[in-house]
């Protein structure tokens, strides 16, 4: 997935975390319908304190970015992180800790997942035109 280019003028470093940009990542599970499932999430690279951030592993060495991979909070979801100013979604823990439980109710379920670039309000002098980074989900029947 690739976010829509960023003006890092919109990067603050002033000792404050903030949003920059949020991209939707749907998530379209099939033929579960009536099944329960457990999902988690694990970052290929550093993960932050809480565990729900996650640094990026190439292009910002002073780890000025992070992201937070955001899930619905809706009835057939249940169970994930939530944090003060999560609102109406649940914020996957990085680690592979703390699974949502999800209980599709048709056989193409769609799940509105996004995910969250934030700064950390770090200087931004090291940051490459381009971070990457990676993550896996894993579901489980239970």
């Amino acid at each position: 997935m690739n976010f829509d280019p960023i003006d890092k003028k919109s990067i603050i470093g002033d000792g404050d975390a903030h949003y920059v940009a949020t991209k939707t990542m749907d998530i379209t599970l099939s033929d579960c319908s009536g099944k329960t499932l457990q999902m988690t999430a694990s970052n290929n690279f550093v993960v932050t304190t809480g565990a729900v951030d996650a640094f990026f592993s190439s292009g910002d060495p002073d780890h000025a970015l992070v992201y937070r991979i955001l899930v619905p909070r809706i009835a057939e979801i249940t169970g994930g992180k939530s944090i003060t100013g999560s609102g109406s979604n649940w914020i996957m823990n990085l680690d592979a800790m703390d699974p949502l439980t999800i209980k599709p109710n048709s056989d193409s379920y769609r799940i509105a997942s996004s995910i969250a670039l934030r700064s950390l309000g770090e200087k931004i002098t090291n940051m490459g035109t381009t971070v990457s980074g990676g993550f896996d989900y894993t579901f489980t029947y239970q």
